[in-house]
């Protein structure tokens, strides 16, 4: 059964951090109307880099995206709402949603109140 979580952190990058930096970002899309003197930007800005490694190595530094889903480690990620704090959507097998949450735990315990998460429900279609 799928099942869904939201998590909050204040920015893309560290969203990001949850996951294993080997894994393929897919069916990206992505946008930022802040970044920089640039104004909008979509997915090019990665050149084509679309693993989580390459995303947390680029040079994009703005505060968050406006639009960004994905699937990573076939878990469909999504953001909600980027203010006061981003929240991120993500949808997937049950064993795999824990496993973000003891990556949540575990990265608080280094930066405390960095993350926060919601308990796991399930997804109603």
């Amino acid at each position: 059964m799928k099942t869904q979580l939201i998590i909050k952190t204040s920015s893309f990058k560290s969203f990001l951090q949850l996951f294993d930096r080997n894994e393929i970002v897919k069916d990206f899309v992505f946008g930022d109307t802040g970044y920089k003197s640039e104004g909008y930007v979509d997915e090019k800005i990665f050149n084509g880099l679309h693993r989580v490694e390459d995303i947390l190595n680029s040079d994009y530094d703005s505060d968050g995206p406006t639009i960004f889903s994905a699937v990573i480690d076939k878990m469909e990620v999504e953001l909600l709402n980027d203010y006061p704090v981003q929240q991120y959507k993500v949808c997937g097998e049950d064993f795999r949603l824990r496993g973000l949450i003891n990556k949540v735990i575990e990265l608080n315990t280094y930066a405390p109140d960095t993350y926060s998460y919601s308990a796991i429900e399930p997804l109603y279609f």
